[in-house]
């Protein structure tokens, strides 16, 4: 019978099911001794009745508990209680490898730092005379520190003659010293999916994965890992079983008498010894495999190691590589690529006479212990002119995480090397472009443009901007462009200087915004993204710098970039889309093609995931965006119970009498004009369960709800038809039509609605780009009044009880910090928070203030709001899932709320994580027609 939450395990109290299967249970827990959260496995009641196995369920979990290896989940404990038999297991947040393998192959780097993790997970056990059994991509996790081997659920002890030695020669372990131990033929059941237990001739394992040796009844050791990691390497490639077959039988047949196809003949860019490591694995005789599975991680590291090194030995011709003749470069690009994955493909492709120009696929990945920028959506990399080198923003162990979440740090790769290295003093780096001669990296960080040379140096700060900076792109003529929010369009000299305004908005096409600027090769002529009310006048457009001509290609949101031959790159839902971009005169020809499909999409217009120099695409795809849940929790962070299904929410407010909840959520993708997900305003009702949708309409962008002080109305946010963001109001029911309350040249979200219903606090940004608060009477004409308005952002304000202060964030200070002040005005300012802190929220009688660390940690502070205001120390209460890596710091929107009584914290928690975009290059790109 399954457990439910608040069930106590010993010292484990049970939280919630993370998942079922024939051999029982798991679930996530709390070790209330050590406060730290792990993994119940529960063996089925079935099985527990055996007396004797819960003797080998005991014996085997001590033997496997011994195994301390940074890819091996750990066991931390055992126990029985009242026939429940249990084992406690290390919590690993991420994704199976099967999960992964379901969107596609993995690119040869990660293939083969995966290979090597596993093969040394193995090698770890097979040293301590364990054997696995039921390796499949099933039971290994990817986390941010790496693979994580689990469910060693049908591993067995080895002869000490079956074992490989260790460094001195050694090959005793505990199981030696327990003849009980040996041989036992059943270990741990541990996760889902598992076969029962053994019996007398039974096959055990996966069949898809097993050794020939298993299917034949026979023993096993160590080299029938070997085999089924052959297997998953296989797969791990090519994305596609190594062995297949229509029914049991044929799949049994296909192991014991078939050899997969090689990796190489399905991968152009694999190497051929990759193939060789497969091949021994798979052999059908254990005498004819790798005999350890140290020896199959060396040869991957070898690999590895020869693959990296080829980009300095390759011997290619030199050819010219100007842009109107560049088939003799991608030729030697592409031999360098094919090189840098393995110098055997090269020969045999040569003969058969490839084009010098054919086109070539392949992904990039980060360094290793980083990841990308979280904003997926983002342009957070670009090729350079010559097409060799890209750059690309990465969080991580190479840099700090700044404390908006914000890329940390930049990294340039040779596009035929898989080693990258950091650019210095590029912390909090964003957008990054190059020089036209490739020797400087400019980017975008603390509102300021900045430039880095290749050669090393520090930084040079070129511009100070009065505003957010957004997209820039260097003309051959040493100058930058730029844009501010709310500004226009900026030029600077490449050497730094007061930036000028080249491009204003165009107030007379009601224009708010226009950006992303992208130069062509003749330096004449770029494209950029204007942003109008009227969606007869936004969209693309091209800008003659000789005319001052501006001509409108294409209705979008989004930016675009230019591609040789000719053509203007664009997105179109989550497609990547290129169509012929004529000069003279400017117009689009011919049908648009799709370059490629599954690009993240921003939920904000403007920027977009690809760039392009010359005929070089690079693009961001794949991946998924985590799935939250409203969860609620008492003040030491115990889960009570969720509050409706899973979703996409970006916030949540709690109605005054607590018994519904307005959240933003984040619809499908289906909006067929530049393709950006839908936000609209929804209400759970937290008795039910059940979400109702309150906003209907099918533009972007209906975010932030507030209640009313007597919850019969919401105010909100709408981005109509993509322009800045207006206050609408609306009954809280759904019913009736919307009501716009602001008409501003600002974009504008409420925040709060004062208790006593006189004021709507906002949150705006203001001509100079920088968001700040203020506030609208509601009697009388709704005229939008400043309360916060500096030069540093202030935002996520909400009124005391008493209507007399408003709690709010402001990064004055260098980072988010927790001030009050009095409302509507006052010269007092109280700071809160200590160590940086967000989303403030007032209890409902005044005695507490909330408000989160930047690491997600729920803070208390006791407050006295009569007769004057005071506070006490920060408490820690609680860490939650929400980070400055999922949630904005400086946005409007709280990703949780708190009950009146200040006892329960309903949290926008994170369900399920979510994953990382792979960057993607296309190298040597041509429409179908040029390719032939």
């Amino acid at each position: 019978m399954p457990l439910t939450a608040g069930t106590r395990l010993g010292p484990y109290e049970i939280l919630s099911a993370l998942g079922a299967g024939g051999m029982g249970e798991v679930y996530r827990a709390r070790d209330t001794r050590l406060e730290r959260t792990v993994a119940i496995k529960v063996l089925a009641s079935h099985l527990s009745a055996s007396a004797d196995v819960r003797q080998r369920f005991e014996r085997e979990a001590k033997t496997i508990s011994q195994l301390s290896h940074p890819h091996i989940c750990a066991l931390y404990d055992v126990g029985s209680q009242d026939g429940v038999e249990y084992l406690v297991m290390e919590l690993l947040e991420g994704e199976t490898l099967s999960d992964r393998l379901s969107r596609g192959p993995l690119p040869l780097e990660q293939t083969l730092r995966y290979g090597v993790e596993i093969a040394d997970a193995l090698d770890k056990a097979h040293r301590q005379g364990i054997v696995h059994r039921d390796l499949k991509p099933g039971n290994v996790m990817l986390t941010k520190s790496g693979v994580k081997l689990l469910d060693f659920g049908l591993a067995k002890a080895m002869d000490r003659s079956q074992r490989p030695l260790d460094a001195a020669g050694r090959g005793q372990t505990a199981a030696d010293r327990d003849p009980m131990a040996k041989n036992s033929l059943t270990a741990i059941p541990t996760v889902i999916g598992n076969p029962n237990l053994t019996e007398a001739g039974t096959i055990l394992g996966t069949f898809q994965y097993m050794a020939p040796e298993q299917l034949e009844g026979k023993e096993a050791d160590a080299r029938t890992d070997i085999f089924s990691f052959g297997a998953v390497l296989h797969e791990m490639a090519t994305g596609r079983k190594a062995f297949s077959g229509a029914t049991q039988a044929s799949l049994i047949g296909a192991i014991l008498h078939t050899e997969p196809a090689p990796i190489s003949s399905l991968q152009n860019l694999f190497p051929r010894t990759l193939d060789r490591v497969v091949k021994t694995c798979l052999a059908k005789d254990p005498d004819d495999r790798w005999q350890s599975a140290h020896d199959v991680a060396g040869e991957l590291k070898w690999i590895g190691g020869n693959s990296a090194d080829a980009d300095s030995s390759a011997a290619l011709p030199e050819r010219r590589r100007s842009r109107l003749d560049r088939a003799g470069w991608f030729l030697a690009g592409a031999l360098a690529l094919v090189l840098a994955a393995g110098a055997a493909l090269v020969g045999p492709r040569l003969r058969q006479g490839p084009r010098a120009n054919a086109e070539v696929r392949f992904s990039l990945q980060p360094p290793t212990g980083t990841t990308f920028s979280v904003s997926a959506a983002d342009t957070d990399f670009a090729i350079s002119p010559d097409q060799r080198q890209v750059v690309f923003a990465v969080v991580g162990e190479v840099g700090r995480s700044s404390s908006t979440g914000e890329a940390s740090q930049l990294c340039v790769r040779g596009l035929s090397s898989i080693a990258a290295r950091v650019l210095p003093g590029s912390d909090g780096a964003r957008y990054p472009f190059w020089s036209p001669d490739g020797k400087f990296v400019g980017f975008i960080a603390d509102r300021r443009l900045k430039k880095v040379a290749l050669a090393g140096g520090s930084p040079q700060i070129l511009a100070e901007a009065s505003g957010e900076v957004r997209g820039a792109t260097w003309r051959p003529d040493g100058s930058i462009f730029f844009d501010v929010v709310g500004r226009g369009l900026m030029r600077v000299p490449e050497d730094g200087g007061a930036p000028t305004i080249y491009l204003p908005l165009d107030a007379s096409r009601d224009e708010f915004a226009n950006g992303w600027p992208a130069f062509l090769p003749d330096g004449r002529h770029f494209v950029y993204e204007s942003a109008t009310r009227d969606p007869a006048q936004r969209g693309l457009y091209l800008y003659s710098v000789d005319s001052k001509r501006r001509t409108r290609l294409l209705e979008t949101l989004f930016r675009g970039a230019w591609v040789e031959p000719g053509y203007l790159l664009f997105m179109r839902g989550a497609t990547l889309m290129a169509q012929k971009l004529e000069l003279d005169p400017p117009r689009l020809t011919g049908d648009p093609l799709v370059v490629a499909d599954g690009l993240p999409v921003n939920p904000v217009p403007g920027n977009a995931p690809f760039t392009a120099s010359g005929s070089t695409i690079a693009y961001r795809a794949g991946g998924s965006a985590p799935t939250t849940q409203l969860t609620w929790f008492d003040r030491a962070g115990k889960p009570l119970g969720v509050a409706g299904p899973e979703g996409s929410d970006i916030s949540v407010s709690l109605s005054p009498d607590g018994t519904r909840a307005a959240v933003a959520r984040v619809n499908d993708p289906t909006q067929p004009l530049g393709g950006e997900p839908t936000v609209n305003v929804w209400v759970v009702d937290l008795v039910r369960g059940i979400p109702t949708r309150i906003t209907l309409d099918p533009a972007n962008g209906d975010e932030n709800p507030t209640w009313s002080p007597d919850g019969r109305r919401l105010a909100y946010a709408s981005h109509i038809r993509g322009a800045r963001a207006e206050v609408f109001l609306k009954d809280a029911n759904g019913s009736g039509a919307s009501e716009q309350l602001t008409h501003t040249d600002a974009s504008t979200h409420p925040i709060d609605w004062s208790p006593d219903g006189k004021f709507l606090l906002l949150q705006a940004i203001n001509n100079a780009g920088v968001t700040g608060l203020n506030y609208v009477p509601l009697a009388g004409k709704a005229e939008m009044r400043p309360f916060v308005e500096t030069e540093f952002p202030a935002a996520q304000g909400q009124f005391s009880p008493d209507s007399r202060f408003v709690a709010y964030s402001s990064g004055e200070s260098g980072r988010p910090e927790v001030y009050v002040r009095p409302f509507p005005e006052g010269a007092e300012k109280w700071q809160v928070s200590s160590a940086g802190g967000a989303s403030p929220r007032f209890r409902r009688d005044g005695r507490e203030l909330y408000y989160l660390a930047p690491d997600g940690t729920l803070m208390a502070v006791a407050v006295r709001l009569a007769p004057r205001f005071e506070a006490a120390h920060p408490v820690a209460l609680f860490k939650t899932t929400i980070t400055p890596t999922n949630y904005n710091f400086y946005g409007g929107a709280a990703p949780y709320d708190v009950s009146g009584d200040g006892t329960r914290f309903l949290v926008n928690a994170i369900a399920r994580p979510g994953s990382t975009p792979s960057l993607n290059m296309i190298l040597n790109w041509a429409p179908p027609s040029a390719a032939k």
